[in-house]
C-alpha cells in the first residue's frame, strides 16, 4: 500500500536542474580521473589548476567553468564525455539555452 505524504509535493526549485548537472560533472570527472589513475594533485598539476580547485569542483562546491572542462576532457582523454557533461550543466545554468556555435571542442 502506498503511503502518501501529509505533506503537498513541491515542484523542484530552479537551482535543482542545476545541482544535478553539477554533480553529474563531477561525477564524470571523478569518473575519469579513477579510470586515469591520477590522483586529484596529479591531474591538477597536468590541468594547471591547483588542487584544491580541482577537490571543490569533483565536490560540487565550485561550478565548473568552461576552461577547466575543456582541459579536463583534453588531460584525460574523455573522449567528448566530460565535455557533454559541461554543455549539459551550462545549458542547466542558463535555463536550457544552448549556443550551439560554441558546442564542440576543437
Amino acid at each position: 500500500m502506498a503511503h502518501s505524504s501529509p505533506h503537498p509535493q513541491h515542484p523542484p526549485s530552479p537551482s535543482e536542474p542545476l545541482r544535478l548537472a553539477q554533480n553529474r560533472f563531477a561525477a564524470e570527472l571523478r569518473h575519469w580521473r579513477e579510470l586515469r589513475r591520477l590522483p586529484k594533485k596529479q591531474l591538477a598539476s597536468k590541468m594547471g589548476y591547483d588542487p584544491s580547485y580541482v577537490s571543490h569542483i569533483e565536490g560540487g562546491h565550485l561550478h565548473p567553468t568552461e576552461g577547466f572542462a575543456r582541459r579536463a576532457e583534453t588531460v584525460l582523454g574523455a573522449g567528448g564525455s566530460i565535455w557533454q557533461h559541461w554543455r549539459e550543466f551550462a545549458a542547466a545554468r542558463v535555463g536550457g539555452y544552448r549556443d550551439d556555435h560554441r558546442g564542440r571542442m576543437g
